[in-house]
Protein backbone atom coordinates (compact mmCIF):
# COMPACT_ATOMS: atom_id res chain seq x y z
CA UNK A 1 0.00 0.00 0.00
CA UNK A 2 1.16 3.53 -0.66
CA UNK A 3 0.06 7.00 0.85
CA UNK A 4 0.77 10.23 -0.64
CA UNK A 5 -0.22 13.49 -2.41
CA UNK A 6 -1.37 13.64 -5.83
CA UNK A 7 1.49 15.85 -6.60
CA UNK A 8 3.92 12.97 -5.88
CA UNK A 9 2.08 10.16 -8.05
CA UNK A 10 4.48 10.28 -10.75
CA UNK A 11 7.48 9.59 -7.93
CA UNK A 12 5.90 5.95 -7.63
CA UNK A 13 6.36 5.21 -11.87
CA UNK A 14 9.30 2.92 -11.25
CA UNK A 15 6.99 0.69 -9.33
CA UNK A 16 3.93 0.63 -11.38
CA UNK A 17 5.11 2.43 -14.76
CA UNK A 18 1.38 2.41 -15.90
CA UNK A 19 0.65 5.05 -13.69
CA UNK A 20 2.06 8.02 -16.51
CA UNK A 21 -1.03 7.39 -18.48
CA UNK A 22 -3.12 7.97 -15.01
CA UNK A 23 -1.26 10.94 -14.56
CA UNK A 24 -1.79 11.93 -18.08
CA UNK A 25 -5.60 11.46 -17.27
CA UNK A 26 -5.58 13.42 -14.60
CA UNK A 27 -3.97 16.59 -15.38
CA UNK A 28 -5.98 16.32 -19.39
CA UNK A 29 -9.05 16.10 -17.08
CA UNK A 30 -11.69 17.35 -14.60
CA UNK A 31 -12.04 14.19 -12.62
CA UNK A 32 -14.57 16.35 -10.29
CA UNK A 33 -16.75 16.74 -13.66
CA UNK A 34 -16.51 13.25 -14.67
CA UNK A 35 -20.37 11.73 -14.36
CA UNK A 36 -20.67 7.97 -12.39
CA UNK A 37 -19.66 5.52 -14.36
CA UNK A 38 -16.54 3.72 -16.27
CA UNK A 39 -14.24 5.27 -18.38
CA UNK A 40 -11.21 2.51 -20.53
CA UNK A 41 -7.87 3.16 -20.34
CA UNK A 42 -6.57 1.35 -23.73
CA UNK A 43 -3.43 2.49 -23.32
CA UNK A 44 -2.76 0.47 -20.31
CA UNK A 45 -5.68 -2.20 -20.67
CA UNK A 46 -7.26 -0.60 -17.59
CA UNK A 47 -9.82 1.54 -16.37
CA UNK A 48 -11.48 4.19 -14.01
CA UNK A 49 -14.62 4.04 -12.12
CA UNK A 50 -16.55 7.18 -11.14
CA UNK A 51 -18.52 6.70 -8.22
CA UNK A 52 -20.48 8.43 -5.57
CA UNK A 53 -20.26 6.71 -2.48
CA UNK A 54 -23.11 6.93 0.50
CA UNK A 55 -22.29 8.00 4.02
CA UNK A 56 -20.94 4.38 5.41
CA UNK A 57 -19.28 4.16 8.87
CA UNK A 58 -16.70 1.30 9.87
CA UNK A 59 -19.26 -1.85 10.64
CA UNK A 60 -20.88 -1.64 7.24
CA UNK A 61 -17.24 -1.79 5.19
CA UNK A 62 -16.80 -4.99 3.17
CA UNK A 63 -12.95 -5.78 3.28
CA UNK A 64 -11.92 -6.63 -0.64
CA UNK A 65 -9.39 -7.14 -2.36
CA UNK A 66 -8.21 -8.13 -5.93
CA UNK A 67 -5.82 -10.53 -7.97
CA UNK A 68 -5.71 -8.81 -11.43
CA UNK A 69 -5.88 -5.61 -10.93
CA UNK A 70 -3.97 -2.80 -8.91
CA UNK A 71 -6.35 -0.10 -7.11
CA UNK A 72 -5.27 3.67 -7.49
CA UNK A 73 -8.46 5.57 -5.04
CA UNK A 74 -8.77 9.19 -5.37
CA UNK A 75 -11.06 10.80 -3.00
CA UNK A 76 -12.71 14.04 -5.43
CA UNK A 77 -14.87 15.68 -3.23
CA UNK A 78 -13.90 14.97 0.53
CA UNK A 79 -11.61 13.08 2.87
CA UNK A 80 -12.02 9.00 3.09
CA UNK A 81 -11.68 6.77 5.28
CA UNK A 82 -10.53 3.50 4.83
CA UNK A 83 -9.55 0.26 6.97
CA UNK A 84 -6.33 -1.93 5.60
CA UNK A 85 -5.34 -5.30 6.92
CA UNK A 86 -2.17 -7.34 5.04
CA UNK A 87 -3.96 -10.36 3.77
CA UNK A 88 -1.95 -12.79 6.09
CA UNK A 89 -3.84 -11.24 8.64
CA UNK A 90 -7.69 -11.79 7.85
CA UNK A 91 -9.86 -14.34 9.78
CA UNK A 92 -11.16 -15.88 6.88
CA UNK A 93 -10.34 -15.49 2.47
CA UNK A 94 -13.76 -15.10 0.65
CA UNK A 95 -14.72 -16.61 -2.66
CA UNK A 96 -12.72 -14.53 -5.04
CA UNK A 97 -15.02 -13.48 -8.67
CA UNK A 98 -12.89 -14.13 -11.32
CA UNK A 99 -15.06 -12.02 -13.53
CA UNK A 100 -15.30 -9.26 -11.36
CA UNK A 101 -11.89 -9.44 -10.14
CA UNK A 102 -12.44 -9.33 -6.11
CA UNK A 103 -12.92 -11.28 -2.79
CA UNK A 104 -14.89 -10.33 0.01
CA UNK A 105 -12.81 -11.16 3.99
CA UNK A 106 -14.04 -11.32 7.30
CA UNK A 107 -11.29 -9.35 9.19
CA UNK A 108 -11.12 -7.99 13.16
CA UNK A 109 -11.65 -4.71 13.64
CA UNK A 110 -8.46 -4.92 15.94
CA UNK A 111 -6.32 -6.41 13.32
CA UNK A 112 -7.02 -3.59 10.92
CA UNK A 113 -5.63 0.03 10.55
CA UNK A 114 -7.59 2.88 9.54
CA UNK A 115 -6.37 5.07 7.74
CA UNK A 116 -7.32 9.04 5.98
CA UNK A 117 -6.94 9.86 2.21
CA UNK A 118 -7.98 13.39 1.84
CA UNK A 119 -8.78 15.21 -0.80
CA UNK A 120 -5.91 16.04 -2.72
CA UNK A 121 -3.96 12.42 -1.64
CA UNK A 122 -4.16 9.25 -3.04
CA UNK A 123 -4.00 5.12 -2.19
CA UNK A 124 -2.76 2.42 -4.44
CA UNK A 125 -3.71 -1.16 -3.31
CA UNK A 126 -1.41 -4.17 -4.48
CA UNK A 127 -3.26 -7.52 -4.14
CA UNK A 128 -1.80 -8.31 -0.64
CA UNK A 129 -3.55 -5.08 0.35
CA UNK A 130 -7.14 -6.08 1.81
CA UNK A 131 -9.02 -3.02 2.20
CA UNK A 132 -12.40 -1.75 2.98
CA UNK A 133 -12.95 1.83 1.63
CA UNK A 134 -15.61 4.42 1.52
CA UNK A 135 -15.94 5.30 5.46
CA UNK A 136 -17.44 8.88 5.15
CA UNK A 137 -20.07 10.67 6.81
CA UNK A 138 -21.20 12.38 3.55
CA UNK A 139 -21.66 11.38 -0.07
CA UNK A 140 -18.11 11.34 -1.48
CA UNK A 141 -17.40 11.29 -5.19
CA UNK A 142 -14.08 9.68 -5.93
CA UNK A 143 -11.99 7.64 -9.11
CA UNK A 144 -10.65 4.39 -8.83
CA UNK A 145 -8.06 3.71 -11.34
CA UNK A 146 -7.81 0.14 -12.06
CA UNK A 147 -4.61 -1.31 -14.01
CA UNK A 148 -3.66 -4.64 -14.25
CA UNK A 149 -0.90 -6.79 -12.43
Amino acid sequence: MIIDELSNLGKYIHLVPELKEVIKFITENDLSLIPDGKVTLDQINGFVNFQTIPAKCDTFAKYESHRKMIDVQIPLTEDEHMLYVPITRIIEEGVYDDEKDIAFHLAEIGQSYRITIRKGMFVIFFPQDVHAPGITDVPLKKAVFKIPV
